[in-house]
């Protein structure tokens, strides 16, 4: 006894072809608004792989950049506080030398002499290590 089965084939293709006419602008629409040739592994399984792969890397070169500029402003600083250190222990060379070098003959708690400003020098302690 032989079994038939009733089918449209006409109306299955038709129904085929429409599908695909509706998914195709679908994903010409997606791939132009996204500027990428390959957006899902339906495209290409082994370039999406390495788009992935490609987009991790510039995320990490642009952050490798971020921290590279954020180590030059941060040695900039400390070349600024040093240069600021150094002016300020030169300043205090030159403009008060030790008096215990001309009254050797003094006590020790004389020697520094009343009513001198603040030495520079005191000021540089004011700086975090």
């Amino acid at each position: 006894m032989a079994l038939g089965v009733l089918s449209n084939l006409s109306a299955i293709y038709a129904e085929n072809n429409l599908n695909n006419t509706h998914n195709s602008p679908q994903t010409v629409l997606q791939q132009l608004s996204s500027g990428s040739r390959i957006n899902s592994g339906a495209d290409d399984a082994a370039g999406l792989s390495l788009v992935n792969g490609l987009a991790a890397n510039s995320a990490a070169l642009t952050q490798s950049t971020t921290n590279a500029t954020e180590g030059v402003g941060l040695l900039q600083v400390a070349d600024g506080a040093l240069s600021l250190v150094t002016s300020l222990l030169i300043r205090s060379g030159r403009t008060h030398p030790p008096l215990f070098v001309k009254r050797p003959h003094l006590p020790t708690a004389r020697r520094a002499g009343p009513g001198l400003p603040e030495q520079p020098s005191c000021r540089i302690s004011l700086f975090p290590p």
